[in-house]
């Protein structure tokens, strides 16, 4: 859990400037995280953006998934470029929240190659959608694999197994091979 002491660390002393996220083996970039008086304010990683960004890189970092490095670099954050504020208590917390239930859906998780549709009939039903249910759905409409749907959601991937798995319950998908 280098990246959490990383943050741990700089937060500690009101750190303001960038930390990338740099692969061990080649130096390759995989995003960074920016830091304004010792709260964590932007991030990317991997084509995702803002607090989804953290917790995946918390989640690589974890799962050991791509041998992460943590540089850190002293620079001015403008206040365009701080688009959140959290703190790394908060970050810590959450992060340990979304791990579990992150943890507890990748057996939930549908195989990779499955294409999903939505059902006409739910639709002209107007069922009750939970947020994450009707983000989930958007997704589908543009995207029908499932490996697609996790790449492209704006969901971290247990809320998408989360709302997957209630769709399929109320009957608003069908499964294709």
């Amino acid at each position: 859990m280098a990246f959490l002491t990383t943050i741990e660390e700089q937060a500690s002393f009101k750190f303001t400037g960038r930390i990338n996220v740099l692969s061990v083996e080649n130096n390759q970039f995989y995003g960074y995280v920016l830091m304004r008086d010792g709260y964590l304010v932007q991030a990317k990683f991997r084509g995702e953006k803002l607090e989804h960004a953290l917790y995946s890189i918390v989640f690589a970092d974890i799962e050991n998934q791509l041998n992460l490095k943590f540089v850190v670099e002293p620079e001015i954050v403008s206040d365009d470029e701080a688009i959140f504020k959290m703190s790394f208590s908060d970050l810590k917390k959450n992060a340990e929240t979304s791990y579990a239930k992150f943890k507890d859906s990748i057996k939930l998780r549908p195989p990779a190659d499955l294409h999903l549709l939505i059902r006409p009939e739910f639709i002209i039903e107007g069922a009750n959608l939970e947020l994450i249910e009707f983000k989930t759905l958007e997704t589908i409409t543009e995207y029908s694999k499932v490996e697609d749907i996790y790449k492209n959601s704006d969901l971290l991937d247990h809320e998408i197994t989360e709302a997957l798995v209630s769709l399929r319950k109320k009957k608003a998908l069908k499964v294709c091979r």
